[in-house]
């Protein structure tokens, strides 16, 4: 059990470094094309 605990939580922090500032450069990039 706790494995799998220790693993849920690195995938879910390792997902949240990486795809929470790609999703904010995604939206960056459209509000500023937007703009244009």
């Amino acid at each position: 059990m706790a494995v799998s605990v220790v693993g849920g939580l690195t995938v879910s922090t390792i997902l949240t470094l990486v795809f929470i500032p790609t999703l904010y450069m995604i939206v960056e990039q459209r509000v500023k094309k937007s703009k244009v």
